[in-house]
């Protein structure tokens, strides 16, 4: 916890941004004087995001419903509220990974006046993203829609700017690069505004490893 708020906290500081921090995996986490600390008990996926002056911006926002992978290792956080924050771009809001899939999180945070939408995300497997989807089992939540592939269900499901569903005006999904915990990992970012999409070119050129920066303007 130390060693990640000292990172991405340094690094909105640095640049004088407010920084929507990757996801990390804690026991319990919380926010207590300014600081991100870990607890006692079940593991949590959770994203923390920093003001420019380099302290976190209210409490981790925790992921509600991990997919099949994460499962093994991280606890549903499926009661957690879905924290909004005020920015200097808007009110902020971040769905981690697949919580970007159900389209009751954003009639949650369309309730709460989010006008942004950060989705930090994760695909394992270097092939993952043109692999079969495989549909979460959430019988509580309508996923019908088939999809053809764990990209095409990304696309279609994370309707971060897309009226009625999210009233939100902009939204950006950034997907892990290089490698996670010894597996290669896939995934293409991309940003929406207005309801359209905004995508980063398809990988297969030895590029999955290296940083993009991603520009929306509002």
């Amino acid at each position: 916890a130390r060693d990640y708020q000292a990172l991405f906290g340094g690094l909105a500081k640095e640049f004088g941004v407010t920084l929507v921090a990757g996801s990390i995996v804690l026991p319990d986490p919380s926010v207590e004087g300014g600081q991100l600390k870990a607890g006692n008990g079940a593991l949590y996926n959770c994203s923390l995001t920093f003001g420019s002056d380099g302290r976190p911006i209210g409490q981790p926002q925790r992921q509600l419903y991990p997919d099949r992978f994460q499962k093994r290792y991280v606890h549903p956080a499926s009661d957690a509220p879905l924290n909004v924050i005020d920015t200097p771009a808007g009110r902020l809001a971040v769905l981690i990974g697949s919580d970007s899939w159900y389209p009751d999180n954003y009639a949650r945070l369309s309730q709460s006046g989010a006008e942004l939408i950060a989705v930090p995300a994760l695909v394992i497997g270097k092939t993952g993203w043109s692999e079969p989807w495989q549909k979460p089992r959430h019988s509580s939540i309508d996923m019908a829609t088939e999809h053809s592939s764990e990209g095409d269900a990304w696309h279609r499901l994370t309707l971060t700017s897309r009226a009625p569903q999210s009233t939100a005006q902009a939204g950006v999904s950034v997907f892990t690069r290089g490698q996670f915990w010894n597996h290669s990992v896939a995934g293409q970012s991309f940003a929406s505004h207005g309801g359209q999409t905004l995508a980063e070119p398809p990988q297969g050129d030895g590029t999955a490893e290296v940083a993009r920066l991603i520009n929306l303007w509002l």
